[in-house]
């Protein structure tokens, strides 16, 4: 059988791997019950190349975990925000100290999650980061028009 993948073991795989994100992503609840959530946590840097939780799930492909993590971040968002004037101050305060979403959210070759998604070709994941209602996440969406672009040109453009 050299060569070819037993079946049973593919299986116990992929449900280890799905175990460990649904454990993931039940920390990430129970914090966010507790309202002790932050975007900064849910977009903290964990790999050894400077990728996030959403980097982790596009890179396996695990649209579904990515769909929950953005849930997560675009309910965090809301929280936090609290009132439109909170929110202004607060945006107002971010671009005072030029702080870069983008910058703070790329992985140490410069892939931001959409960008990651759109070079893997995961078109799905790009919509699914692109519409987000997060502030943070729509800060990502200037490449928008480009990625857009490249997907009419395939005939595979959600929009």
């Amino acid at each position: 059988m050299e060569g070819r993948v037993d079946v049973d073991t593919r299986e116990d795989v992929v449900s280890e791997v799905m175990k460990a994100w649904e454990e993931v992503l039940e920390i990430y609840s129970k914090k966010l019950e507790k309202r002790e959530l932050t975007i900064e946590l849910l977009l903290m840097k964990i790999t050894r190349s400077g990728g996030t939780t959403l980097h982790m799930a596009i890179y396996e492909g695990n649209y579904r975990s990515l769909k929950k993590l953005v849930k997560l971040i675009e309910t965090c968002d809301q929280q936090r925000k609290g009132s439109a004037a909170a929110v202004d101050e607060e945006d107002e305060e971010e671009r005072g100290k030029g702080r870069d979403w983008k910058e703070e959210l790329a992985d140490d070759k410069g892939n931001t999650p959409l960008h990651l998604a759109a070079k893997m070709g995961q078109d799905h994941m790009c919509y699914a980061i692109a519409t987000s209602t997060s502030t943070k996440l729509s800060r990502l969406t200037s490449c928008r028009i480009t990625m857009t672009a490249r997907l009419n040109l395939r005939g595979d453009s959600p929009w």
